[in-house]
């Protein structure tokens, strides 16, 4: 154990970095570069080299002892629990040890928190009750401190790794400022400048309704720490606005603004930036703020946004304790979204909710998402809607998108396509480009709207010239495949191509199908692996999928089965029903792992159970079998029968089979034609084979040989052997078609040719060789 009389930490800025490892790597990875970025050093496992003789908690603490700083980030695993019934007699997990031991020694601390929104792997959730159980009561504590806690303490939850990064790089831009003003020498006599942001969690942030009025006191309780971190120099400029009465002219930006629409949106930057050359604090925030989201012909530029920010804070501040609504907004903007200052989310809804309540209208569409997420209030999404509606009606289109949003998958309100249609057009109309890709969608698939895949097309490209990569997606899938709009393969890249430039996995997944198809760009498998590659690093499952079958089938890159089987875990894991199967079929055959029918069975039953009919149909293959589980062909018909009723026409096929021969159910051999013709209506060959022999017998139907021919024929075409040597044996008896000798030999040659015994035999007996 660490040496408890050793609490001061050492003098190097050291921060260490506490978290799961295995699901959390990239999350570590943009941690470590931001804590490196701001000049600090990482305190990390990263650093610590192996060491086979190391005490797991001892190492650990160490860590947290030898930090000036201490950051957490709790995803949905709960991490390793090291036994030792002296030391950690809770059995808590290392995680949770480190963070109580930066409470005790009193670091500064950090915490980012996984939302449910973020998408994880299946293999990356908590599936143990009891670790489950732990690691919930230890998010919630996490969240909480006591009120005169003397720790500088900041939490923000995080929907996404790309949601991640930013809030990373600003938490600790202000975690290294605390630590700098920390180190500073101060007055005694004078309140320090340094003084942490002191933040209860244990309240309500939301006030009861009827709303008492806050108090005076209250609020600059809450904010002082904010104005003390940027200077009086807001406060000053603050003043000079409100003495030039500018506010109006700002609320006409404001207002032009949440209109939407690039001409109005222009006129509002123009105001913007006028106003904010005459020293008026919360239209320089609202220039941070558009920089800070690309917005408003502004470049997206967070370095620009956070130094613009935090030279008009204290101005903002003042502004939203007397009560300006405009500032209320922003001060919770800048608070949610850790644009100068840290992120403190409970903050930001208490003075969205203010912003609200005074009838701004962006301070609506900001509370309507803190309630739609739970995100520093409790999570409500009938609450969210009512904001939303109001924000909308007032004109915002931004409340105008959530609010369709919402009405399209029934949350919060009933499902209602029709009105969701209303809202998505509304806010098209008034600029949105999400807006446009929603009402897109729903015109492509007739979802509230009669379908019309033209005007969809228009939507999409309104969108995607807006810079919507969502919209350039879809609108290059319609042209991929002619869809509302003429074939066009070649412009269908370049707008996969542009989504994929702007880090869209799927369109990344996308360019990587073109190029290794050759479709509308030169084939380039070895391009494709690239997009691929980087797809599934984003966390795109199918480009995971894809990968695999590239190494696989060594296309574009070398030969890897064992390569493949990780990238098919990794998609499987995720949810990919495809992955699922094909991580079976390689453990079926032992191909890039060892062979294993009992898994290969799971995975199918997985992606079955997930609707995928392909896997119905291998996972009735195994119980026909009884590979990798008992025999149980009335079970094998099941899935057979579920699958073809899918679609899947290897299932009909089989259960054609299996009704034939009585195989798990009663024989019935008008059922097996049916079926049979049913495969070959598909394409499937083998199915056309059999379906030409019950015609040849008269078995389940009457007799045609003639019939019979057409399909050998059909199936002789497609490359089947067997029906090649069919069709040889009609032509060289003249069964159902004219007596042709030459004809025979020419396909009993193509399927000897291809291996077929009888063929072999059969050119033999005429003297013929193959």
């Amino acid at each position: 154990m660490p040496n408890d009389n050793d609490s001061a930490p050492r003098q190097y800025l050291g921060v260490m970095v506490s978290s799961t490892f295995t699901d959390l790597k990239q999350h570590r990875m943009a941690l470590i570069k931001a804590i490196k970025g701001q000049g600090l050093a990482d305190v990390t496992m990263e650093n610590d080299s192996a060491k086979p003789d190391v005490d797991v908690i001892d190492s650990s603490l160490r860590m947290v002892r030898d930090a000036s700083a201490y950051i957490g980030v709790i995803s949905h695993k709960y991490g390793q629990t090291p036994q030792c019934p002296k030391r950690n007699p809770r059995k808590l997990s290392i995680t949770e040890l480190e963070f109580n031991e930066a409470q005790r020694r009193e670091r500064p601390i950090l915490l980012f928190i996984m939302s449910e929104e973020h998408p994880v792997r299946k293999a990356d959730i908590e599936s143990d009750p009891a670790k489950r159980e732990k690691l919930n009561a230890f998010r919630e504590r996490a969240k909480h401190m006591r009120p005169d806690s003397p720790v500088h303490r900041v939490y923000a939850t995080f929907n996404s790794r790309k949601d991640f990064i930013p809030k990373a790089i600003h938490a600790v831009a202000g975690l290294r400022r605390y630590l700098d003003e920390r180190a500073m020498p101060s007055d005694p006599s004078k309140t320090p400048a340094s003084t942490p942001p002191s933040t209860s969690t244990e309240a309500d942030p939301i006030p009861p309704e009827p709303r008492r009025p806050y108090s005076l006191r209250r609020v600059i309780l809450v904010t002082l720490p904010l104005v003390l971190m940027v200077g009086v120099g807001g406060f000053l400029a603050h003043n000079r606005a409100v003495s030039n009465g500018e506010h109006a002219s700002l609320g006409r930006a404001v207002t032009l603004y949440a209109s939407g629409g690039n001409a109005l949106q222009t006129r509002a930057r123009e105001l913007f930036v006028e106003l904010a050359a005459d020293g008026n604090p919360l239209a320089e925030m609202w220039v941070a703020r558009c920089y800070f989201k690309g917005r408003c012909g502004f470049p997206e530029n967070v370095e620009t946004a956070q130094s613009k920010a935090r030279a008009v804070l204290a101005g903002v501040t003042t502004a939203a304790i007397r009560g300006n609504h405009d500032a209320e907004f922003l001060l919770a903007d800048a608070l949610d979204d850790g644009l100068g200052t840290t992120a403190d989310p409970l903050q930001a809804a208490l003075w969205a909710r203010k912003s609200a309540d005074g009838g701004n209208i962006m301070g609506m569409e900001r509370f309507g998402l803190m309630l739609e997420f739970g995100r520093g209030v409790a999570k409500n999404e009938a609450k969210a809607v009512e904001w939303y509606r109001k924000a909308a009606d007032a004109g915002n289109d931004s409340a105008m998108t959530n609010l369709g949003v919402m009405l399209e998958y029934g949350r919060g309100v009933p499902t209602d396509e029709a009105k969701a249609v209303e809202w998505y057009r509304k806010a098209a109309d008034a600029g949105n480009d999400s807006a446009m890709t929603n009402l897109g969608v729903m015109l492509e698939y007739g979802r509230g709207v009669p379908t019309d895949e033209a005007k969809a097309v228009e939507w999409y490209r309104k969108a995607a010239d807006a810079g919507n990569d969502s919209a350039m997606i879809n609108l290059g899938v319609m042209l991929e495949y002619g869809r509302g709009i003429p074939k066009d393969e070649a412009k269908a890249v370049e707008w996969y191509r542009k989504a994929a430039d702007a880090g869209n996995d799927r369109a990344m997944t996308c360019l990587g199908v073109m190029l290794g198809d050759g479709r509308g760009v030169p084939k380039d498998e070895a391009k494709a692996v690239e997009w691929y590659r980087k797809a599934a690093d984003a966390g795109d499952d199918r480009a995971m999928l894809n990968l695999g079958v590239m190494l696989e089938d060594g296309r574009g890159v070398p030969k890897d089965e064992t390569k493949a089987v990780e990238w098919y875990r990794k998609a499987a894991d995720a949810g990919n029903d495809s992955a699922m199967i094909n991580l079976g079929v390689m453990l079926e055959y032992g191909r890039g792992i060892p062979k294993d029918e009992a898994k290969a069975v799971e995975w199918y039953r997985k992606a079955a159970d997930a609707g995928n009919d392909r896997a119905m149909t291998c996972l009735g293959v195994m119980l026909g079998d009884g590979r990798g589980v008992p025999k149980d062909e009335a079970k094998a018909v099941e899935w057979y029968r579920k699958a073809a009723d899918a679609g899947d026409d290897r299932a009909m096929l089989n259960l054609g089979v299996m009704l034939e021969y009585g195989r798990g159910v009663p024989t019935d051999e008008a059922k097996a034609v049916e079926w049979y013709r049913k495969a070959a209506d598909a394409g499937n060959d083998s199915a056309m084979t059999n379906l030409g022999v019950m015609l040849e017998n008269g078995r389940g139907v009457p007799k045609d040989e003639a019939k019979a021919v057409e399909w050998f024929r059909k199936a002789a075409d497609a490359g089947n052997v067997y029906a090649m040597n069919n069709l040889g044996a009609m032509l060289g008896d003249g069964r159902g078609v004219p007596r042709d000798e030459a004809k025979a030999v020419e396909w009993y040659r193509r399927a000897a040719r291809s291996g077929d015994k009888q063929a072999q035999i059969q050119l033999e007996g005429r003297g013929e060789t193959w």
